[in-house]
């Protein structure tokens, strides 16, 4: 029989059955730790390896948490931001068509793809800059203003302004 049983989440203890919000954890990866002895002192472990992301959707979730904890209270504010993060995907998706369009034209694709990039970092940019302003004329918390911040130099670094992987 197992005479103990380990868990631990990036090096923490942690207990069976306990949940662990991702949404307080940092971008990027993460290890899960199973350790279990038996009454022979045998050691069995397994590990699962994992990276929490950050993509449109779960940053628009994001918004709509922190409103919830309280780390701004303005219902303006977060329209405004769900808004903008709606508009980099509306945009994203009319490139996608566009890029379909234009079948075997690798030159063009190239082209479009260097433009969406820039798109991409101008509106990115242009958010990151209001959430400071935010931040300082304290409509938004710290708290807000890091994960938020973090989740769009996310989504820039790696160019996922448009998944369906979720956070």
């Amino acid at each position: 029989g197992v005479f103990s049983f380990d868990l631990s989440f990036d090096g923490t203890a942690t207990t069976s059955g306990q949940r662990v919000a991702l949404f307080f954890q940092k971008l990027g990866n993460h290890k899960l730790l199973a350790t279990s002895t038996d009454f022979m002192n045998n050691v069995a472990t397994s590990s699962v390896n994992f990276r929490v992301i950050a993509t449109p959707e779960s940053t628009i979730s994001d918004i709509e948490r922190a409103f919830s904890l309280g780390w701004f209270t303005k219902k303006q504010v977060r329209n405004t931001l769900i808004a903008q993060i709606k508009a980099m995907i509306k945009i994203e998706k009319k490139i996608e068509v566009i890029e379909e369009k234009l079948k075997n034209g690798k030159k063009k694709i190239t082209r479009i793809e260097r433009l969406e990039k820039k798109i991409d970092r101008v509106l990115a940019k242009a958010l990151k800059t209001e959430l400071k302003l935010y931040n300082k004329g304290k409509i938004i918390n710290n708290q807000a203003n890091n994960l938020l911040q973090k989740d769009i130099e996310w989504l820039l670094k790696d160019c996922l302004l448009y998944s369906n992987i979720r956070r």
